[in-house]
């Protein structure tokens, strides 16, 4: 804020007359000298960019409007109040000292009257003027009956660089009126705002870890402080303070890429300009980690393995289940979570199992192994010895069952009677059974053991039965 007085004063003489006591004395009378405010300006801003036009607001005090009559139209015989104006004056340019007008640089054109030069005429003089004027036009505001105005100027450097002089808020005497008192000058002063210059480099990170980019503001012969801001694709990631010219954005919740961030810095102060710039930031997946709960596993039965993908985001996509490098089965996750299944198939033996996670966007693939055995399925036999006669060959049927397959191989039937054999006859299964017909036995009761001998995937079992030959 800037204010200035003019230096006419007025003097005027008060006779005060005592009173009470020294009446009586014969007191003289007291003279008072009392001198009315001298006109002031006030400037909003006085310390202004060089490189824009700037809106300042003018209040005046003290402006007596009696003391102005105008001498030519619009207000010539009124009130003709004062000039409020951006310009460009010599050192002497007061109307009062006889300087011409020509010697007051104002901005010509669209950028003078009522914009960078502005009438404060009392608001009676408008309903007397000729040509008849509009107090509400741009050019004008209005000189109150107490002295007081408010302006708004625009200022603009550039509109006076081809004149000399001294740019400032100069206020005078409208209409051709001639007041010394409303002559006052504010001087203006212009800035060149500091190129700044955002400055950072690029990094690397990975999903579901916050980014830190390290940004770094220079602006030559300035101190730099402000804020930088940081946007993906139009969306602020990030926002920061600097302290002394430096700041660390915290970059998070960013996808598995390589993102360009734009960096914008705003500063402050106006004495530096704003600047922007961009930064590749290249995030990798994330580390995922697989859990398998194992099952007890036999041939011929299938079996669930509960896997568990975790990460630092949530985990989609697709499980397998493998033995070596063939793929048993395949699920999708949800939650995390799938259930993958062991075909009875699986031969038994000890084997090498792996839960794969295939990945996803965010994800790297992951896997984990373990070995397991199967076991061979448990199988039962079923023995069927009809009674015959001693003329007649016997049949021993044999059946084998086992859960979830159909055993195959050898089984031995041994027919036995107190501890003699008489027949031994060893078969091939087909489709888990198979007949055997024995010789002709005399009379009496025989033991009939059958031994299945068992398969790569399928125990060995046996049974006995009771053979009666009549």
């Amino acid at each position: 804020m800037a204010s200035v007085a003019a230096a006419a004063l007025v003097a005027t003489t008060l006779a005060v007359a005592a009173a009470g006591p020294a009446a009586a004395t014969g007191a003289q009378p007291l003279d008072v000298t009392v001198e009315p405010l001298a006109p002031s300006v006030t400037v909003s801003e006085t310390d202004l960019r060089s490189d824009l036009t700037s809106t300042v607001t003018v209040e005046g005090h003290g402006f007596d409007p009696t003391l102005a009559t105008g001498t030519r139209p619009p207000f010539s015989g009124l009130q003709s109040g004062l000039y409020i104006a951006f310009g460009r004056y010599p050192d002497v340019w007061r109307p009062s000292a006889g300087v011409p007008s020509t010697e007051r640089h104002n901005p010509p054109g669209a950028t003078g009257n009522g914009v960078s030069v502005i009438w404060a005429v009392p608001e009676a003089s408008f309903a007397a003027s000729s040509p008849r004027q509009d107090p509400s036009a741009p050019t004008y505001t209005i000189l109150r009956a107490d002295g007081s105005f408010t302006a708004t100027v625009k200022v603009n450097r550039d509109w006076l660089a081809d004149v000399s002089g001294n740019f400032g808020i100069y206020t005078y005497a409208g209409g051709g009126a001639n007041v010394a008192a409303y002559e006052t000058y504010t001087p203006v002063t212009f800035f060149e705002r500091a190129e700044s210059q955002v400055v950072a480099s690029a990094v690397r990170g990975s999903v579901g870890k916050a980014v830190a980019l390290p940004v770094a503001v220079d602006a030559s012969g300035a101190d730099v402080a402000g804020t930088v801001e940081a946007t993906i694709a139009g969306t602020t990631v990030a926002t920061g303070t600097l302290s002394a010219g430096r700041a660390t954005l915290s970059l998070g919740g960013l996808t598995a890429g390589t993102h360009t961030v734009d960096l914008a810095f705003t500063p402050s102060t106006d004495r530096i300009a704003p600047s922007s710039s961009s930064v590749a930031v290249t995030v990798a997946k994330g580390a995922a980690k697989v859990a398998a709960t194992w099952p007890s596993l036999t041939y011929g039965r299938t079996a669930k393995v509960a896997v568990t993908v975790s990460g630092p985001v949530a985990a989609t996509g697709k499980v397998s289940l493998l033995n070596g490098s063939t793929v048993l089965s395949t699920a999708t996750l949800s939650g995390g979570k799938a259930s993958l299944t062991v075909p009875k198939t699986l031969a038994a033996g000890t084997r090498t199992l792996t839960v794969s996670y295939a990945g996803s966007s965010e994800l790297s693939t992951a896997k984990v192994s373990s070995k397991r055995t199967v076991a061979k399925a448990s199988s039962s036999i079923t023995v069927k010895a009809a009674t015959v006669t001693s003329k007649v060959a016997g049949k021993v049927v044999v059946t084998v069952k086992a859960t979830g397959t159909t055993p195959t191989g050898k089984v031995t039937v041994k027919v036995t009677r107190n501890g003699t054999s008489y027949a031994t006859k060893t078969v091939t299964l087909r489709s888990g059974t198979r007949t055997v017909t024995l010789p002709k036995l005399g009379k009496g009761m025989y033991n009939v053991k059958v031994t299945y001998a068992g398969s790569s995937n399928v125990k060995a079992s046996s049974r006995s039965a009771q053979l009666k030959v009549v």
